[in-house]
């Protein structure tokens, strides 16, 4: 399957993907968010970024005939944490983490080269908190409404996880392909991938060699979600 996105406006580093599907299909499949606003200038452009297929990034020019969109009160509102309100936040976050289900697990996996039964809970605690806290409102985690109209960052999160961008990103899309593959109930369940998340090895494989398996197996057998 091919991923489209685009890089995320906080953080280059990052991209969010709005359409998943086979390439043959990328035409009538649905896309979240199904309109992307671009900035109105002379030469209006967005970057895209591609996964799924050996694709540099690459940017398209797009014409339209179309008033342009004026950009979003959120939009307009979004600005870089400064160093001290990055601090504060990350700082809250830090907090937020250690009082969640599967905290002790979490931090305990750290540096540490994992069995594959071990991989998806510390997947899956880092993707839930990124859902749960990514561009959320900063006030809503201080509580106290000492940063208004700025939003949680992927570096304040990265931060407060003590991870890189890197390992950010393999934890969200590992755990979106078990998700998919590996959950007994799922439309695309398969047995071949659910196997080898319950199998431990001497060495353990560890997370990117599962990680490079989940990503083979969605190359040669995905479908559209």
């Amino acid at each position: 399957a091919l991923r489209i996105g685009i890089p995320d406006a906080m953080d280059n580093s990052f991209t969010e993907f709005f359409v998943e599907a086979p390439a043959a299909q990328l035409a009538s499949a649905d896309m979240n968010p199904s309109i992307l606003l671009i900035r109105d200038t002379i030469n209006p452009s967005i970057t895209l970024r591609v996964s799924g297929q050996q694709i540099d990034p690459f940017t398209t020019q797009l014409s339209t005939d179309a008033d342009p969109i004026p950009p979003s009160p959120t939009t307009r509102r979004s600005q870089r944490l400064s160093a001290t309100e990055l601090k504060v936040i990350t700082s809250n976050l830090q907090l937020a983490a250690s009082l969640r289900e599967g905290y002790l697990s979490f931090r305990q996996s750290k540096n540490v080269v994992l069995q594959n039964p071990d991989i998806p809970g510390h997947w899956r605690f880092v993707a839930q908190f990124w859902q749960d806290y990514h561009k959320k409102e900063c006030n809503l985690v201080t509580g106290d409404g000492s940063i208004p109209h700025k939003f949680v960052s992927s570096q304040a999160i990265c931060d407060a996880l003590n991870l890189g961008s890197s390992a950010i990103r393999q934890a969200i899309d590992g755990h979106s392909l078990i998700q998919r593959y590996a959950v007994a109930d799922s439309l695309y369940f398969a047995l071949e991938v659910a196997e080898e998340l319950g199998t431990r090895r001497e060495p353990p494989l560890g997370r990117d060699k599962l990680f490079k398996f989940l990503r083979r197996w969605d190359d040669e057998h995905g479908r559209t979600p």
